[in-house]
């Protein structure tokens, strides 16, 4: 990300189903690959995007809201990826998969840890997620705060 954002290009569809790792034994991941960058976009050093991209689930607030966007976007959706590959659920969902309660639960909800799943995983990693879906996206943490996270130099999940 870090690479596709000093190129000035946002995916606008980050997601599980666009990520492919090369896995050398059960638990050794040798590489992560983005793909699908059908969606993608170049942007200047100050430009801003305004059209509406992205899979519902994995969209930013300031997507939904048609406000000017940048590569935050595609932080949002790395935070929301990392709490689905740990909880198995979004944190905007909605139980009957209506679009407009799931978008708008997006633009108005804070994030929460209320699956019983998240007694089992640390606090460092609540804190990193919470931190890269921070609904402003000014505020939101970028690539370089996001790696040098302390749940970075933890093994614990």
């Amino acid at each position: 990300i870090i690479y596709l954002n000093n190129l000035g290009i946002i995916h606008r569809d980050i997601k599980p189903e666009n990520i492919i790792l090369n896995i050398k034994n059960s638990s050794d991941i040798q590489s992560l690959k983005l793909i699908d960058f059908g969606l993608s976009k170049i942007l200047g050093p100050s430009e801003k995007a305004l059209e509406g991209y992205g899979t519902l689930t994995y969209v930013s607030p300031e997507i939904l809201q048609r406000k000017p966007y940048n590569y935050m976007v595609d932080i949002w959706s790395i935070g929301i990826t990392l709490y689905y590959c740990l909880c198995g659920s979004f944190p905007f969902d909605d139980i009957s998969n209506n679009d407009e309660i799931i978008a708008k639960k997006i633009v108005i909800n804070n994030v929460e840890f209320n699956h019983q799943i998240w007694k089992s995983r640390s606090s460092e990693v609540k804190d990193l997620i919470s931190k890269m879906l921070i609904k402003n996206y000014e505020s939101r943490y970028d690539c370089q705060k996001i790696l040098s996270h302390e749940w970075f130099n933890k093994e614990c999940v």
